[in-house]
Protein backbone atom coordinates (compact mmCIF):
# COMPACT_ATOMS: atom_id res chain seq x y z
CA UNK A 1 0.00 0.00 0.00
CA UNK A 2 2.85 2.43 0.84
CA UNK A 3 6.32 2.34 -0.66
CA UNK A 4 9.14 4.75 0.21
CA UNK A 5 12.38 4.69 -1.76
CA UNK A 6 15.37 6.54 -0.26
CA UNK A 7 13.25 9.40 1.12
CA UNK A 8 15.30 12.26 2.54
CA UNK A 9 14.00 15.44 4.17
CA UNK A 10 16.13 18.34 5.43
CA UNK A 11 15.28 21.41 7.45
CA UNK A 12 18.26 23.65 6.92
CA UNK A 13 21.29 21.66 8.07
CA UNK A 14 19.17 19.20 10.03
CA UNK A 15 18.52 15.89 8.28
CA UNK A 16 15.10 14.83 9.59
CA UNK A 17 14.82 11.79 7.27
CA UNK A 18 17.98 10.10 6.06
CA UNK A 19 17.36 7.95 2.96
CA UNK A 20 14.39 6.02 4.43
CA UNK A 21 13.27 2.97 2.44
CA UNK A 22 10.11 1.24 3.65
CA UNK A 23 7.20 -0.89 2.42
CA UNK A 24 3.85 -1.10 4.26
CA UNK A 25 1.42 -3.82 3.25
CA UNK A 26 -2.26 -3.39 2.40
CA UNK A 27 -4.47 -3.77 5.49
CA UNK A 28 -1.51 -3.66 7.88
CA UNK A 29 -1.43 -1.91 11.26
CA UNK A 30 2.04 -0.39 11.07
CA UNK A 31 3.73 1.75 13.73
CA UNK A 32 6.60 4.22 13.60
CA UNK A 33 8.18 4.18 17.05
CA UNK A 34 10.97 6.30 18.43
CA UNK A 35 11.97 9.13 20.77
CA UNK A 36 11.06 12.76 20.19
CA UNK A 37 12.97 14.25 17.27
CA UNK A 38 13.76 10.92 15.58
CA UNK A 39 11.84 11.82 12.38
CA UNK A 40 8.71 9.70 12.74
CA UNK A 41 6.21 12.61 12.57
CA UNK A 42 8.15 14.12 9.65
CA UNK A 43 7.85 10.79 7.85
CA UNK A 44 4.10 10.72 8.50
CA UNK A 45 3.68 14.29 7.23
CA UNK A 46 5.75 13.46 4.15
CA UNK A 47 3.49 10.51 3.34
CA UNK A 48 0.39 12.67 3.90
CA UNK A 49 1.69 15.47 1.67
CA UNK A 50 2.06 18.16 4.34
CA UNK A 51 5.81 17.97 3.76
CA UNK A 52 7.62 17.21 0.49
CA UNK A 53 10.82 15.13 0.37
CA UNK A 54 14.03 16.66 -0.87
CA UNK A 55 15.02 13.31 -2.35
CA UNK A 56 13.39 9.94 -2.96
CA UNK A 57 10.00 8.65 -4.07
CA UNK A 58 6.70 7.90 -2.33
CA UNK A 59 4.06 5.58 -3.78
CA UNK A 60 0.59 4.91 -2.35
CA UNK A 61 -1.34 2.00 -3.83
CA UNK A 62 1.10 1.93 -6.73
CA UNK A 63 0.68 5.61 -7.64
CA UNK A 64 3.51 8.12 -7.36
CA UNK A 65 2.79 10.99 -4.97
CA UNK A 66 5.21 13.38 -6.65
CA UNK A 67 3.41 16.70 -7.08
CA UNK A 68 0.20 15.38 -5.46
CA UNK A 69 -1.02 17.75 -2.73
CA UNK A 70 -2.27 16.55 0.65
CA UNK A 71 -5.98 17.04 -0.13
CA UNK A 72 -5.70 14.84 -3.23
CA UNK A 73 -3.89 11.90 -1.63
CA UNK A 74 -5.81 8.73 -0.64
CA UNK A 75 -4.94 9.34 3.01
CA UNK A 76 -6.54 10.96 6.03
CA UNK A 77 -4.72 12.21 9.10
CA UNK A 78 -5.90 12.09 12.72
CA UNK A 79 -3.96 14.70 14.68
CA UNK A 80 -2.64 14.49 18.23
CA UNK A 81 -5.11 17.16 19.41
CA UNK A 82 -7.96 15.69 17.28
CA UNK A 83 -8.58 19.12 15.59
CA UNK A 84 -12.38 18.82 15.74
CA UNK A 85 -14.52 21.95 15.44
CA UNK A 86 -15.83 22.94 18.92
CA UNK A 87 -18.70 25.08 17.55
CA UNK A 88 -20.14 22.14 15.58
CA UNK A 89 -22.15 19.15 16.72
CA UNK A 90 -20.75 15.63 16.55
CA UNK A 91 -22.73 14.94 13.38
CA UNK A 92 -21.58 18.16 11.73
CA UNK A 93 -17.97 17.36 12.55
CA UNK A 94 -18.15 13.83 11.17
CA UNK A 95 -20.01 14.91 8.01
CA UNK A 96 -17.80 17.94 7.31
CA UNK A 97 -15.81 16.32 4.50
CA UNK A 98 -18.93 14.92 2.84
CA UNK A 99 -20.55 18.37 2.80
CA UNK A 100 -17.43 19.76 1.14
CA UNK A 101 -17.83 17.08 -1.54
CA UNK A 102 -21.43 18.23 -2.15
CA UNK A 103 -23.30 15.08 -1.13
CA UNK A 104 -27.03 15.30 -0.49
CA UNK A 105 -28.27 15.71 3.09
CA UNK A 106 -29.92 12.29 3.20
CA UNK A 107 -26.76 10.53 2.05
CA UNK A 108 -24.64 12.51 4.51
CA UNK A 109 -26.94 11.62 7.40
CA UNK A 110 -26.88 7.93 6.50
CA UNK A 111 -23.07 7.81 6.29
CA UNK A 112 -22.64 9.86 9.49
CA UNK A 113 -24.88 7.47 11.41
CA UNK A 114 -22.92 4.48 10.08
CA UNK A 115 -19.59 6.10 11.01
CA UNK A 116 -20.78 6.97 14.53
CA UNK A 117 -21.96 3.41 15.04
CA UNK A 118 -18.55 2.19 13.92
CA UNK A 119 -16.86 4.15 16.74
CA UNK A 120 -19.61 3.50 19.35
CA UNK A 121 -20.99 7.08 19.35
CA UNK A 122 -24.43 6.32 17.96
CA UNK A 123 -27.11 8.67 19.28
CA UNK A 124 -24.66 11.52 19.94
CA UNK A 125 -24.87 13.22 16.53
CA UNK A 126 -26.62 16.31 18.02
CA UNK A 127 -24.22 16.69 20.97
CA UNK A 128 -21.92 19.73 20.77
CA UNK A 129 -18.27 18.77 20.44
CA UNK A 130 -17.09 20.95 23.33
CA UNK A 131 -19.16 18.86 25.76
CA UNK A 132 -17.39 15.59 24.91
CA UNK A 133 -14.75 13.75 26.92
CA UNK A 134 -11.25 13.23 25.54
CA UNK A 135 -12.03 9.67 24.48
CA UNK A 136 -15.24 10.75 22.74
CA UNK A 137 -13.42 13.54 20.90
CA UNK A 138 -10.90 11.03 19.66
CA UNK A 139 -13.70 8.83 18.36
CA UNK A 140 -15.23 11.81 16.54
CA UNK A 141 -11.88 12.51 14.87
CA UNK A 142 -11.62 8.85 13.83
CA UNK A 143 -15.17 8.80 12.45
CA UNK A 144 -14.54 12.03 10.50
CA UNK A 145 -11.42 10.48 8.97
CA UNK A 146 -12.92 7.07 8.22
CA UNK A 147 -16.11 8.44 6.64
CA UNK A 148 -13.98 9.70 3.73
CA UNK A 149 -12.92 6.09 3.07
CA UNK A 150 -9.18 6.70 2.74
CA UNK A 151 -6.86 3.93 1.61
CA UNK A 152 -4.52 4.83 4.48
CA UNK A 153 -5.38 6.26 7.88
CA UNK A 154 -2.48 8.19 9.43
CA UNK A 155 -2.48 8.55 13.22
CA UNK A 156 -0.12 11.10 14.80
CA UNK A 157 0.10 10.10 18.50
CA UNK A 158 -3.71 10.09 18.83
CA UNK A 159 -3.76 8.66 22.37
CA UNK A 160 -1.12 10.82 24.06
CA UNK A 161 -3.65 13.25 25.61
CA UNK A 162 -5.66 10.49 27.31
CA UNK A 163 -5.20 9.16 30.84
CA UNK A 164 -3.64 5.71 31.28
CA UNK A 165 -6.84 3.69 31.71
CA UNK A 166 -8.62 5.33 28.78
CA UNK A 167 -5.50 5.07 26.64
CA UNK A 168 -5.36 1.31 27.23
CA UNK A 169 -9.06 0.99 26.38
CA UNK A 170 -8.62 2.98 23.17
CA UNK A 171 -5.61 0.87 22.14
CA UNK A 172 -7.89 -2.17 22.12
CA UNK A 173 -10.68 -0.30 20.33
CA UNK A 174 -8.36 1.11 17.66
CA UNK A 175 -6.98 -2.33 16.88
CA UNK A 176 -10.48 -3.81 16.76
CA UNK A 177 -11.64 -0.98 14.49
CA UNK A 178 -8.71 -1.43 12.12
CA UNK A 179 -9.46 -5.13 11.72
CA UNK A 180 -13.15 -4.39 11.15
CA UNK A 181 -12.66 -1.77 8.41
CA UNK A 182 -9.58 -3.38 6.83
CA UNK A 183 -7.88 -0.04 6.10
CA UNK A 184 -4.11 0.34 6.34
CA UNK A 185 -3.29 2.16 9.60
CA UNK A 186 0.00 3.99 10.09
CA UNK A 187 0.55 5.04 13.70
CA UNK A 188 3.23 7.39 15.01
CA UNK A 189 3.98 6.95 18.70
CA UNK A 190 6.75 7.23 21.29
CA UNK A 191 4.93 4.79 23.60
CA UNK A 192 6.53 1.32 23.39
CA UNK A 193 3.56 -0.44 24.99
CA UNK A 194 1.19 1.19 22.52
CA UNK A 195 3.22 0.00 19.54
CA UNK A 196 3.71 -3.51 20.92
CA UNK A 197 0.03 -4.11 21.68
CA UNK A 198 -1.48 -2.75 18.46
CA UNK A 199 0.96 -3.31 15.60
CA UNK A 200 1.48 -6.00 12.99
CA UNK A 201 4.96 -4.57 12.41
CA UNK A 202 7.01 -1.78 13.97
CA UNK A 203 9.76 0.42 12.53
CA UNK A 204 11.98 1.83 15.26
CA UNK A 205 13.57 5.14 14.28
CA UNK A 206 16.59 7.02 15.58
CA UNK A 207 18.13 10.13 14.00
CA UNK A 208 16.03 9.96 10.85
CA UNK A 209 16.82 6.32 10.10
CA UNK A 210 15.08 2.99 10.67
CA UNK A 211 17.10 1.00 13.19
CA UNK A 212 14.95 -2.14 13.07
CA UNK A 213 11.77 -3.18 11.27
CA UNK A 214 10.03 -6.36 12.42
CA UNK A 215 7.06 -7.80 14.28
CA UNK A 216 6.57 -6.73 17.91
CA UNK A 217 7.61 -10.19 19.09
CA UNK A 218 10.85 -10.19 17.10
CA UNK A 219 11.85 -6.68 18.12
CA UNK A 220 11.26 -7.45 21.80
CA UNK A 221 12.95 -10.85 21.80
CA UNK A 222 15.72 -10.18 19.26
CA UNK A 223 16.72 -6.50 19.19
CA UNK A 224 19.45 -5.81 16.65
CA UNK A 225 21.28 -3.26 18.80
CA UNK A 226 21.64 -2.04 22.37
CA UNK A 227 19.89 1.19 21.35
CA UNK A 228 16.81 -0.75 20.22
CA UNK A 229 16.93 -3.05 23.25
CA UNK A 230 17.07 -0.08 25.65
CA UNK A 231 14.13 1.62 23.96
CA UNK A 232 11.80 -1.40 23.93
CA UNK A 233 10.84 -2.52 27.42
CA UNK A 234 13.31 -3.02 30.24
CA UNK A 235 16.59 -4.88 29.86
CA UNK A 236 19.69 -5.37 32.00
CA UNK A 237 23.03 -5.30 30.16
CA UNK A 238 25.99 -7.40 31.28
CA UNK A 239 29.57 -7.65 30.11
CA UNK A 240 30.57 -10.98 28.58
CA UNK A 241 33.58 -12.70 27.05
CA UNK A 242 33.57 -15.07 24.08
CA UNK A 243 35.21 -18.39 24.96
CA UNK A 244 34.54 -20.38 21.80
CA UNK A 245 32.20 -20.42 18.84
CA UNK A 246 31.01 -22.63 16.01
CA UNK A 247 28.69 -22.03 13.07
CA UNK A 248 25.66 -22.87 15.22
CA UNK A 249 26.63 -21.96 18.79
CA UNK A 250 28.67 -19.63 20.93
CA UNK A 251 30.02 -20.20 24.44
CA UNK A 252 30.41 -17.11 26.59
CA UNK A 253 31.32 -16.19 30.16
CA UNK A 254 28.88 -13.59 31.50
CA UNK A 255 30.14 -11.42 34.37
CA UNK A 256 28.11 -12.20 37.49
CA UNK A 257 26.18 -15.08 35.90
CA UNK A 258 28.73 -17.58 34.64
CA UNK A 259 29.33 -19.61 31.49
CA UNK A 260 26.63 -20.57 29.00
CA UNK A 261 26.41 -21.92 25.46
CA UNK A 262 23.84 -20.18 23.28
CA UNK A 263 22.52 -20.73 19.76
CA UNK A 264 24.05 -18.28 17.31
CA UNK A 265 21.41 -15.78 16.10
CA UNK A 266 21.26 -15.42 12.32
CA UNK A 267 22.05 -11.70 12.44
CA UNK A 268 25.41 -12.16 14.23
CA UNK A 269 28.64 -11.96 12.30
CA UNK A 270 30.61 -15.13 11.63
CA UNK A 271 33.38 -14.14 14.01
CA UNK A 272 32.25 -12.24 17.09
CA UNK A 273 34.71 -10.08 18.95
CA UNK A 274 36.06 -11.36 22.25
CA UNK A 275 34.38 -8.80 24.53
CA UNK A 276 30.64 -8.49 23.98
CA UNK A 277 27.46 -7.29 25.70
CA UNK A 278 24.47 -9.44 26.53
CA UNK A 279 20.99 -8.39 27.62
CA UNK A 280 18.38 -10.06 29.80
CA UNK A 281 14.72 -9.13 30.29
CA UNK A 282 13.39 -8.92 33.89
CA UNK A 283 10.74 -11.60 33.30
CA UNK A 284 13.36 -14.08 32.05
CA UNK A 285 15.07 -14.16 35.46
CA UNK A 286 13.41 -15.80 38.46
CA UNK A 287 13.92 -15.44 42.18
CA UNK A 288 13.91 -18.99 43.61
CA UNK A 289 11.76 -18.78 46.74
CA UNK A 290 11.62 -22.53 47.33
CA UNK A 291 14.98 -24.09 48.42
CA UNK A 292 14.11 -27.23 46.42
CA UNK A 293 13.39 -25.30 43.22
CA UNK A 294 16.04 -25.71 40.52
CA UNK A 295 16.88 -24.07 37.20
CA UNK A 296 19.37 -24.70 34.39
CA UNK A 297 21.59 -22.05 35.99
CA UNK A 298 21.51 -20.50 39.44
CA UNK A 299 23.27 -17.33 40.61
CA UNK A 300 23.33 -15.83 44.14
CA UNK A 301 22.73 -12.14 44.71
CA UNK A 302 21.46 -9.45 47.07
CA UNK A 303 18.39 -7.24 46.63
CA UNK A 304 19.43 -3.59 46.48
CA UNK A 305 16.07 -2.06 45.56
CA UNK A 306 12.47 -2.88 44.75
CA UNK A 307 9.43 -1.27 43.11
CA UNK A 308 5.93 -2.55 43.90
CA UNK A 309 3.29 -2.38 41.12
CA UNK A 310 0.47 -4.34 42.73
CA UNK A 311 0.42 -7.40 40.49
CA UNK A 312 4.21 -7.33 40.03
CA UNK A 313 7.29 -6.40 42.03
CA UNK A 314 10.52 -5.39 40.28
CA UNK A 315 13.70 -6.17 42.21
CA UNK A 316 17.16 -4.73 41.61
CA UNK A 317 19.64 -7.52 42.44
CA UNK A 318 23.41 -7.13 42.73
CA UNK A 319 25.05 -10.37 41.65
CA UNK A 320 27.56 -11.87 44.10
CA UNK A 321 31.28 -11.37 43.43
CA UNK A 322 30.42 -8.72 40.85
CA UNK A 323 29.39 -5.09 40.48
CA UNK A 324 26.73 -6.16 37.97
CA UNK A 325 23.08 -5.41 38.80
CA UNK A 326 20.07 -7.01 37.10
CA UNK A 327 16.33 -6.32 37.30
CA UNK A 328 14.07 -9.27 38.11
CA UNK A 329 10.27 -9.05 37.83
CA UNK A 330 8.14 -11.39 39.95
CA UNK A 331 4.37 -11.80 39.94
CA UNK A 332 2.80 -11.28 43.36
CA UNK A 333 0.92 -14.55 43.71
CA UNK A 334 -1.06 -15.71 46.75
CA UNK A 335 1.22 -16.68 49.62
CA UNK A 336 4.36 -15.15 48.03
CA UNK A 337 5.97 -12.56 50.27
CA UNK A 338 7.45 -9.25 49.11
CA UNK A 339 11.17 -9.42 49.76
CA UNK A 340 12.95 -6.59 51.54
CA UNK A 341 16.15 -4.84 50.54
CA UNK A 342 19.40 -6.55 51.58
CA UNK A 343 17.74 -9.97 51.29
CA UNK A 344 20.01 -12.70 49.92
CA UNK A 345 18.37 -14.45 46.96
CA UNK A 346 18.99 -17.14 44.35
CA UNK A 347 18.42 -16.12 40.74
CA UNK A 348 17.36 -18.84 38.30
CA UNK A 349 17.94 -18.48 34.56
CA UNK A 350 18.65 -20.53 31.45
CA UNK A 351 20.41 -20.04 28.16
CA UNK A 352 17.24 -18.78 26.46
CA UNK A 353 17.14 -15.89 28.97
CA UNK A 354 20.18 -14.29 27.34
CA UNK A 355 20.12 -12.02 24.29
CA UNK A 356 23.36 -11.35 22.43
CA UNK A 357 23.60 -7.65 21.53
Amino acid sequence: MIELNSVTKRFGRTVALDSVTLTIQRGEFFSLLGPSGCGKSTLLRTISGFEHPDEGDIYIDGQSMEGVEANRRPTNLVFQNYAIFPHMTVGQNVGFGLRRKGLRKGEIKSQVNAALEMVSLEGLENRHAHTLSGGQRQRVALARALIMRPKVLLLDEPLSALDKKLREQMQFELRHLQRAVGITFLLVTHDQEEALTMSDRIAIMFNGRIAQLASPEEIYARPLSKQVAEFIGSMSFLRAETLSQTIDAITIRIEGLGTATLPRPAQLSAAMKKNITVGVRPELLTILFDPSETFEFETPGTITGRVYYGDMTYYEVRLNNSSQVVTVSMRNTAGRSILSEDSAVRIGWDSSSITLI
